[in-house]
């Protein structure tokens, strides 16, 4: 599994954390499966596209909503 998208770290650098960096990982290990974290959000598009490409290559959802329970009701 590997960490992408946005990070709340000003320590984190963005460039490692963008899911395209994945798409050669999967190329060059194909017998292996990956996991990429919250879908690379907010490049979900790239992510998709990662995932879509490469057949060794699965996301998790999880982050793609963030605020507590009142604040996701608004948006029912």
């Amino acid at each position: 599994m590997f960490h992408c998208g946005d990070t709340y770290s000003e320590r984190g650098l963005l460039k490692y954390s963008h899911p395209l960096t994945l798409d050669e990982v999967a190329v060059m290990h194909q017998d292996v499966t990956f996991m990429m974290a919250h879908f690379g959000d907010p490049w979900v598009l790239d992510g998709a596209e990662v995932v879509y490409k490469n057949s060794n290559m699965y996301a998790d959802l999880s982050g793609l909503i963030v605020g507590d329970k009142q604040e996701v009701q608004l948006f029912n």
